[in-house]
């Protein structure tokens, strides 16, 4: 039997409740987050001098970034957000800003658009500080100074691939001169990834091949700080957007090569703490395991939100991945799913981190750049390695552009709510326009071509005029 209209509405409210609580916890000290060091980090000081007098503060300064990235982007701007856009998730926040998100009918003034862009640019002046900051000390070791530029100029690409993929031309910043910052006109796309391109280059010069600690300099288990293969791997990806086939195979081969990653045969293991097969994982420990799980383990209806039946029944019943990576909880007649990587949805007990690159995109990104260029047998034997963990057979199709529509859906299935894969994928194969009307229409909406990127927040545009909408809004 449904619940009745009064219990449905206690459960809305006490997930606006639960909400509101995660909203405030995140705002709390980073002191609730695991400290890889015990130097308190100069909170909102991170272009004063101060920071880069001894090894010590520049280091914490770093990692403050790392647990605003925790906080802010994993669970919201880059899971929860794109998944409600495109065919992964069905959203319960009941915000009206998500629900615009949801029905892909998202308005120039819209708040999560808006707090995504500055959430993002602020992370970047950050990355920025920290590059300057270093490179005018004196005082920082050469060894630690090298590591967290690499670190700085890492995120900084990071960041501003998912800007540029988000909303396309963006002002692009690479200083902290707050007045000319504040007047930049939006740079193409094409110089944008130049200059991501050339710092991912540099920052694989600068960064160690192993992981370090909080320290910047000792050698660490702990997969928490970028090294060479974090780069390498970004990079691989970078180059496959790019059509960079060539690059993305060598870059990815490099990683997959590495004797220090390998696909976890246990699905159980793949997202815990030190996972073998995790290239760059974040912490954010105590309290909250993940934010991930936190936020989609479903204990009660309604949650914050449940995956999308399209995306459910995209799997076989004989899928390992189905089995353990989708969750079902009941309410009377009514069946909800929900992503199940992380199973933790709060312990004082750290074993599972955010994973932000794992092995299992690099056989994928091979897969399609081989594919692309017309090495069907390559890339059947990658695809087939992430389909064979999964307990599926190998891949019988052999012509060109199925091969592409098969990795296209074994990325579906495998990154399914992680850092926004799906809807990017979708966009750079342009088949947004294939899958996104009906969808759209069953979530409330309609589609149009050009929502395939999100508005220039109109408080932006407002304050700088050297800014233009996206068309369509």
């Amino acid at each position: 039997m449904y619940l009745n209209f009064l219990t449905r509405n206690i459960l809305v409210m006490l997930n606006k409740i639960s909400y509101w609580l995660l909203t405030i916890i995140l705002i709390l000290p980073t002191g609730s987050c695991r400290k890889f060091v015990e130097v308190d980090p100069p909170v909102n000081e991170l272009v004063r001098p101060s920071v880069f007098k001894d090894n010590s503060t520049a280091n914490a300064a770093q990692l403050v970034i790392y647990t605003q990235m925790t906080q802010a982007l994993s669970y919201t701007y880059l899971s929860l957000v794109p998944g409600i856009l495109s065919d992964e998730l069905v959203d319960f926040t009941r915000e009206n800003a998500k629900i615009e998100l949801y029905t892909n009918g998202v308005l120039r003034n819209n708040s999560t658009v808006a707090e995504t862009w500055a959430t993002f640019y602020k992370l970047i002046y950050e990355a920025n500080a920290m590059i300057e900051g270093l490179n005018s000390s004196t005082e920082i070791t050469n060894e630690v100074k090298k590591q967290i530029t690499g670190e700085a100029l890492f995120i900084r690409s990071f960041l501003y691939f998912y800007l540029v993929n988000f909303f396309d031309d963006i002002p692009y910043i690479d200083r902290t001169e707050y007045v000319g910052n504040a007047v930049l006109g939006r740079t193409n796309t094409n110089v944008i990834y130049d200059n991501i391109v050339k710092d991912l280059i540099s920052a694989k010069d600068l960064l160690n091949e192993k992981y370090v600690n909080g320290d910047g300099t000792t050698v660490t288990e702990e997969r928490l700080r970028p090294n060479k293969a974090v780069v390498t791997a970004f990079l691989a990806r970078v180059y496959l957007y790019l059509k960079k086939y060539d690059e993305a195979i060598k870059l990815s081969s490099d990683v997959l090569a590495n004797s220090n990653y390998v696909l976890e045969p246990s699905f159980d293991n793949v997202f815990l703490k030190n996972s073998k097969e995790a290239i760059w994982q974040l912490s954010c420990g105590n309290f909250f395991n993940t934010f991930e799980g936190f936020i989609y383990v479903l204990y009660s209806y309604p949650g914050f939100a449940s995956m999308n039946r399209r995306l459910v029944n995209a799997f076989s019943s004989n899928d390992l991945r189905r089995l353990n990576w989708i969750g079902v909880f009941t309410e009377g007649v009514d069946t909800f799913y929900y992503p199940y990587k992380y199973k933790i949805q709060y312990s004082e007990t750290v074993s599972e981190y955010v994973m932000v690159l794992r092995l299992s995109e690099q056989y994928l990104i091979r897969s399609e750049a081989k594919a692309n260029l017309n090495d069907v047998e390559g890339a059947l034997s990658d695809l087939n390695i992430i389909r064979n963990r999964a307990g599926l057979g190998d891949t019988l199709i052999t012509l060109k552009d199925q091969i592409l529509n098969a990795i296209l859906e074994e990325r579906r299935k495998e990154l399914f709510t992680e850092w926004g894969h799906r809807w990017l994928d979708l966009k750079r194969t342009g088949k947004l326009d294939e899958v996104m009307p009906k969808v759209t229409s069953e979530k409330g909406g309609s589609w149009q071509s050009f929502k395939a990127l999100m508005p220039i927040p109109q408080d932006e545009i407002m304050k700088n005029r050297n800014l233009t909408q996206n068309d369509g809004y």
